[in-house]
């Protein structure tokens, strides 16, 4: 009984606790609500910024402009012919230059590339002249033609500047110089070989008769046979040449005096097949140091390929020394030698000289020439 009554009692403590007044309700909602925490809104991404879709614009392209194309020369005439003309004959002739181009053209410098062409170019601004658009210059000229006759091909360099590239011009004029002497050779070919033979030349004219009056020859090595005194329209000149002159002198000038008016003397040279002959035939230092020497060697030989004695060796002078000689199997000797620089010498060429001597009845000498470039 006690124990119902207990349990009754404690059933009506927890009905009257769970009753509430509305403002009980009210004041537990609002303690619930400062108590409880918010809600946490959701984490949205970040957008990353993209750039706005913009169509390029193209630049656009600058209107060409034409650029002056410099100065240009023109020449008149471009070839300038003097056809036939006599030997030693002086002739006038004129080039006429024109700048056909955009802009200005310099003229630095005019030279003629032979001796016998004189310019008659008045030299202003210290030799240079400008020459403007649609501008000409002319350019008087004397030419002297030489004695050889035959086809001549000369020229006359302009150098030119467009303030930009540098240029060559070449004026050309050519001629024919009349021969009215002609000769057969114009070398005398001798033979050591064969010492008796005469070697000749003939002179022939194609206007009219003339007369040999004299043969001039340097070296007493040859003698010249000839008509004197007889008009005629040839002439044939007989060569003798001394065989121990020869060997001395190899080579040598011959001149021709003619009774003609306009062709009154002729050049001619002759030259020597010698029995001995040094390979090479002579030698050459591009480069040698003061005080100091080089070795070279070199060979001589015979034109046959016979055996022969090998005579005395002397130097010109002290730059040249040898050392050895040998004699070869297959004909011939090999000369070993240096060449020295003196140690005081200054920059510029030397020269040394060889005199070999062969012993045969012409007593035969060979000169060997050696030079060099001191650095």
């Amino acid at each position: 009984m006690i124990r119902f009554l207990s349990i009754i009692t404690l059933l009506t403590f927890t009905c009257i606790g769970c009753k509430t007044t509305p403002e009980q309700a009210t004041n537990n909602v609002a303690v619930q609500a400062t108590v409880s925490p918010p809600a946490k809104a959701p984490i949205k991404a970040a957008k990353v910024p993209q750039k706005p879709n913009v169509t390029p614009t193209k630049t656009p392209t600058p209107a060409k402009t034409k650029v002056a194309s410099g100065g240009k020369i023109t020449l008149e005439p471009s070839v300038l012919p003097f056809g036939a003309i006599d030997p030693q004959s002086k002739h006038s002739g004129e080039f006429t230059l024109t700048n056909t181009g955009d802009g200005d053209i310099e003229i630095t410098k005019i030279v003629p590339t032979c001796g016998c062409t004189l310019l008659k170019w008045h030299k202003n601004n210290g030799g240079k002249r400008n020459l403007t658009p649609g501008e000409s210059l002319k350019l008087p000229f004397t030419y002297t033609a030489k004695k050889k006759p035959g086809k001549k091909r000369k020229t006359i360099k302009v150098e030119t500047f467009d303030g930009k590239d540098h240029e060559t011009i070449s004026l050309i004029f050519t001629s024919e110089v009349i021969a009215y002497l002609t000769l057969s050779e114009s070398i005398v070919t001798f033979s050591l070989a064969t010492p008796d033979e005469k070697p000749t030349i003939t002179i022939t004219s194609n206007e009219k008769p003339f007369k040999i009056n004299n043969v001039f020859i340097a070296k007493k090595a040859v003698k010249c046979d000839f008509a004197k005194d007889i008009s005629a329209m040839s002439h044939t000149l007989t060569f003798k040449g001394d065989a121990k002159g020869l060997s001395k002198s190899p080579t040598g000038i011959m001149t021709v005096h003619t009774s003609h008016p306009i062709t009154n003397n002729l050049s001619l040279t002759y030259n020597t097949k010698l029995l001995y002959s040094a390979k090479p035939a002579k030698k050459y230092f591009s480069r040698i140091a003061t005080g100091k020497s080089v070795n070279a060697i070199t060979t001589i030989v015979s034109a046959d390929h016979s055996d022969f004695e090998l005579g005395e060796i002397t130097s010109t002078n002290k730059l040249v020394n040898v050392t050895s000689t040998e004699k070869l199997k297959r004909g011939g000797y090999k000369i070993k030698y240096t060449f020295t620089c003196p140690p005081d010498q200054k920059k510029g060429r030397i020269k040394g000289k060889l005199i070999i001597k062969i012993k045969d009845t012409l007593n035969s000498v060979i000169t060997f020439n050696i030079s060099g470039n001191v650095k």
